[in-house]
């Protein structure tokens, strides 16, 4: 296949080796194409055709460049190439381009001429156009349009900058309407649906700027309304804590003034206590000494109650000798009377004998009756001193008990001495903590009274606005 002058066709397999060619040498010789013409810009051609895809490209061969069309053969491996060097089709280009620059420059001057003769009718149409144009630019809305009587182009585009003129002037005031309503406050106003092509843009746009400023007043109204009641509440519980303050405050004033009577008298109670001491030392050595002289009477008791029962023993031992004796007279007197006148003497000597036994008998007697007394008494003396021992006993115990309390209210005295100290530390501080607080709630009170002025004055500014209701 031949193509143009110096083209060529020929088919490639898989592995890009040449198997049809018009130069038969290329077949016979199994030349591969990478081989052949290979390099990095045909070697992108070159593996674009072994990817079986179909198109078009540049490549160099024989130090020419050639255009290059490729395409996959149906139901088999290969692929079909055509190749043109870029030489054959120089002629062709050149003949077309001077057959166009030929024709153009004809068009241009035929072009001319028209456009001399069209000229002069439009010139003036457009002159009244432009200069329409350039006040219109400058902001002239009011100027109506001179229509062109043309029956052309210049008709129909001053007819059309007419209506423009009259379209944006509608909407322009539309929108100054819309926007003096919203300068005075009033956002219930809606845009008017007049708006068309690319103009409904604005429209929409000053809708959602209507939009948004009604919801944000409203968020604003219902906020005014929440910092209002939350100013009042506020304000009502700073005074409250303030009233509660200064009542604290009082009722630590008393109770600090209680404290330092409570402490004026613990004092006391500790000079008590420090007496009721000192008492009960005092108390505890009179105890001591009334407990050793009670020892003491009581083993003198004891050994006077040993001493009468030694007496009464004695006593009994002479009332023997006295009954013994009283026997011998008898007896002596009665062997007098059998001794007769040689035993006068003798039986005088008897009854003087018995007339002692009979004294010391009644002697004995008394003293029996005086010491069985004595001994009675001494009996009570005992008891009642057993007594006064345990008495004694009881006072001691009493007394040790006594002192231990009395030491241990000293101790307690000087604990709460010191409590009540610490209590008095901490009732200070209480009143430092509650002077602050009343401060505090001095400053959030007028925090308070400065947010509720303010939360008045924005509701104030919100009352000021019309809003739509709410959809």
């Amino acid at each position: 296949m031949n193509i143009g002058a110096n083209g060529n066709a020929y088919i490639l397999d898989e592995d890009g080796t040449i198997i049809a060619d018009r130069q038969t040498e290329h077949m016979e010789a199994h030349d591969n194409i990478y081989e052949l013409y290979g390099s990095k810009m045909n070697n992108k051609v070159f593996d674009a055709m072994l990817r079986f895809e179909t198109g078009a490209g540049g490549a160099m061969i024989h130090y020419a460049y050639h255009y290059v069309a490729y395409s996959p053969v149906a139901g088999t491996n290969w692929t079909m190439v055509i190749d043109a060097p870029n030489s054959d089709f120089m002629g062709i280009l050149v003949v077309t381009m001077v057959v166009c620059i030929a024709l153009c420059v004809l068009m241009v001057m035929w072009a001319i001429s028209y456009s001399g003769k069209m000229s002069g009718k439009i010139s003036d149409s457009l002159a009244l156009a432009t200069g329409r144009m350039a006040s219109l630019a400058e902001g002239n809305l009011k100027e109506p349009v001179v229509i062109a009587q043309t029956g052309d182009e210049a008709q129909v585009m001053t007819e059309a900058l007419a209506k423009t003129v009259v379209n944006i002037d509608h909407y322009i005031e539309a929108l100054g309407n819309c926007l003096e309503y919203l300068s005075h406050g009033d956002y219930a106003q809606e845009v008017p649906d007049s708006f068309v092509g690319d103009f409904v843009a604005m429209r929409e746009a000053l809708e959602r700027i209507t939009d948004s400023l009604n919801l944000t007043m409203r968020k604003i109204q219902n906020s005014s309304e929440a910092i209002n009641q939350n100013s009042s509440e506020v304000s009502d519980y700073a005074k409250r804590l303030y009233d509660g303050s200064k009542e604290q405050e009082k009722t630590l004033d008393r109770l600090s003034g209680s404290v330092d009577i409570i402490i004026d008298h613990i004092g006391q109670i500790d000079k008590s206590a420090s007496n009721v001491k000192r008492f009960a030392e005092g108390a505890q050595e009179k105890v001591d000494q009334g407990k050793a002289q009670m020892d003491s009477m009581m083993a003198d008791m004891e050994n006077i109650y040993s001493s009468m029962q030694e007496i009464i023993n004695i006593s009994r031992m002479i009332a023997d000798i006295s009954e013994e004796t009283s026997l011998l007279s008898l007896n002596a007197s009665i062997e007098a009377a059998r001794a007769g006148e040689a035993g006068k003497g003798f039986g005088v000597v008897a009854q003087q004998i018995g007339m002692l036994a009979e004294q010391t008998a009644q002697a004995l007697q008394q003293t029996e009756g005086m010491i069985a007394q004595a001994n009675a008494s001494i009996d009570t003396g005992m008891k009642t001193a057993q007594q006064t021992e345990e008495s004694f006993k009881e006072i001691y115990e009493v007394t040790k008990e006594f002192h231990g309390v009395s030491n241990q209210i000293e101790v307690i005295a000087r604990e709460q001495q010191e409590a009540v100290a610490q209590v008095s530390e901490e009732i200070q501080k209480v009143l430092e903590v509650a002077g602050a607080n009343q401060e505090l709630s001095e400053r959030t009170d007028e925090t308070a009274a400065r947010s509720l002025q303010q939360a008045k004055e924005l509701e104030q500014v919100v009352e000021a606005v019309t809003l739509r209701e709410e959809r």
